[in-house]
């Protein structure tokens, strides 16, 4: 039985048979207060979040948080453009500016890919490219589009920093500076200071370029919310479900749950804002000759707290998928189903079938 009932029916008991002892009475009462706290903890969530309580979770794609757009650019999100030679241009070369968002290429995330590009008023295309879709904008005009959501709701990670790049580079073709041989220097000098730096084309041309200082990274983390969370997790997040061999249990196995974010030391601040904001994590080094730190909530409680907040903004795509069935494991290790045959079968089917065991 468990304790909260059990205090419960206790005090429900000492109520009735005591009636006319006040001592005893207040007992009582302090026990049924007792049960309410003890079945209302985060020890006890079964009545909170049902295995089918989200059926419907996540179906609408009519809107979209803005952050959701920004959160998913911080994870899949890049900023770039081209120095194509082209003779038939005064200065011989033309500039080509490029926003891409990429995902998976499964049907969910098709799904999720034409909601962003639906986002932005349907500009831009969608491409599978050796097993990814793209959502791919180029055209100067629409990427003005891009550049003024990304300045409503910045970026948060280092890609801000690309992204101040990409409106430096905005701004010169907006005042027709592509077309000079000087103002192609300084779009070269912006080139060779990006993360891909100049190609073998570039090189030496012209000849007095040199790379501009990249702007300082200064993210207003003030900005992070949950909307911006559940898309960052679409791109660097993971929710697992791990069966371990433990002969202190019955069964010879135990299950740990797990979510983890992913982020290079450049961007470590995120990661440390994320476990501000959420009131748990915490950061795993890299190992050595890496650079990407491991935001790790692994103690039940802490996921329990985390499903809560996640339950009440939207994942899209695969990663979707992803949660659901981590959240149907967690409910299961919530009630010791773990701990039964059937449920730990009931686990191990889980896994056969989430994250890249999915089949679509």
């Amino acid at each position: 039985m468990k304790l909260g009932l059990f205090l419960f029916l206790i005090g429900i008991y000492g109520l009735i048979l005591n009636r006319k002892n006040l001592i005893l009475m207040i007992i009582s009462i302090e026990l049924i207060l007792l049960a309410v706290i003890e079945s209302t903890s985060i020890n006890n969530l079964s009545f909170i979040f049902p295995l089918n309580s989200l059926e419907n979770y996540s179906t609408d794609l009519r809107s979209v948080n803005p952050w959701f757009i920004t959160g998913l650019t911080d994870g899949d999100g890049s900023f770039s453009f081209s120095i194509i030679k082209r003779p038939t241009k005064k200065v011989g070369f033309t500039v080509l500016s490029t926003f891409c968002i990429t995902a998976g290429a499964n049907s969910k995330n098709y799904k999720m890919i034409i909601l962003v590009q639906e986002f932005f008023g349907e500009i831009g295309r969608i491409a599978k490219n050796e097993g990814v879709y793209q959502y791919t904008v180029q055209n100067f005009a629409n990427c003005i589009v891009i550049r003024n959501h990304f300045i409503q709701y910045p970026l948060l990670t280092y890609k801000l920093v690309y992204f101040s790049m990409w409106c430096n580079l905005m701004q010169l073709m907006e005042a027709d500076a592509h077309l000079t041989l000087e103002g192609l220097k300084k779009i070269v000098s912006i080139k060779a200071a990006s993360k891909n730096g100049l190609n073998s084309i570039l090189l030496g041309f012209p000849s007095d370029t040199v790379a501009i200082e990249r702007p300082d990274y200064n993210p207003v983390l003030s900005n992070m919310n949950y909307n911006w969370l559940a898309k960052f997790l679409n791109s660097d997040g993971s929710f697992g479900l791990n069966l371990l061999k433990n002969k202190n249990f019955k069964l010879g196995f135990t299950v740990i749950a797990s979510i983890r974010i992913y982020q290079d030391k450049i961007s470590l601040v995120v990661l440390e804002s994320i476990i501000s904001m959420l009131g748990n994590g915490r950061l795993v080094k890299p190992s050595k000759g890496r650079t990407v730190f491991c935001l790790t909530i692994s103690d039940i409680k802490s996921i329990f707290s985390f499903i809560l907040i996640m339950d009440k903004h939207r994942l899209y795509g695969a990663k979707y998928l992803d949660y659901m069935d981590f959240r149907n494991g967690v409910a299961i290790i919530q009630t010791d189903g773990h701990l039964t045959s059937d449920g730990l079968e009931e686990i191990k089917a889980i896994i056969r079938n989430m994250n890249s065991f999915r089949k679509f």
